[in-house]
Parts: structure tokens; sequence; C-alpha cells
């Protein structure tokens, strides 16, 4: 399966969009936003920001590095169109958990090492 992808300048409202083919002419369109502010959690008024751009069939995922405020968290749960919110902690896990399936050339972004831990048997 082909998907088309145009990554974005920052300073344009979506980052990322993605679509299921590489014309863009099949619904539904992914749009992504990427926030790294260092302290300030996203709140309510930045998640409706991005709510009020999608449209139709789109589905929106929101990236925020320094967290969802919990009023931004609720109102994404009760929000009927298909949006996902990932904080730090999920980037990390979906990173690890599809790191097999990232081109070579893709991981020098976020490199992992694996690491192994003996374990020894519990005495009784």
């Amino acid at each position: 399966m082909s998907i088309g992808l145009r990554l974005l300048d920052l300073t344009r409202e979506w980052h990322i969009l993605a679509y299921p083919d590489p014309l863009g002419a099949r619904e539904p369109l992914i749009k992504v936003s990427v926030r790294r502010r260092a302290s300030a959690k996203t709140d309510v008024k930045d998640l409706r920001e991005f709510l009020s751009r999608l449209h139709g069939t789109d589905v929106g995922i929101f990236v925020s590095l320094s967290g969802f405020t919990k009023p931004a968290e609720d109102h994404a749960r009760q929000e009927q169109r298909r949006i996902r919110l990932i904080d730090l902690r999920s980037l990390a896990d979906l990173w690890i958990q599809h790191y097999d399936r990232v081109p070579t050339e893709d991981r020098v972004l976020l490199p992992l090492r694996q690491l192994h831990f003996l374990v020894l048997p519990e005495s009784t």
C-alpha cells in the first residue's frame, strides 16, 4: 500500500499531512500538529484551535511533548471527530513498539539500544 506524505514548515498550521494514496485524492486526510513547548502543557484552547481545522473524515493527531492539561484530555475524549493525543511518553512507547519497522536511515532521529536484565529465580 502506497501512501502520500508531506512534511510542512513548522510555521504552518499543519506539520504533517498524510493520505492513503500518493496523490492525496482519497480520504481520510491525516493532519498532524506538533508542539514542542518546554514547560506549558497544551490546553483546551489549543486543542479547540486544532479541532477547528479538521473537516469531514479528517483524522487529527496532536503531539505535545509537554503533555496536555486534564481539561484538554477530557475534551478530546468527548470529541466526536477522530483525534489522538500523543504526549512524550506515548511518543516513546510508539517509537519502541514500531522501531523494527522504522527505516534504518530514520532510526538516527531517536536511536534505541536494547538493554538486557538478568532475571534470577525467586527464592521461597
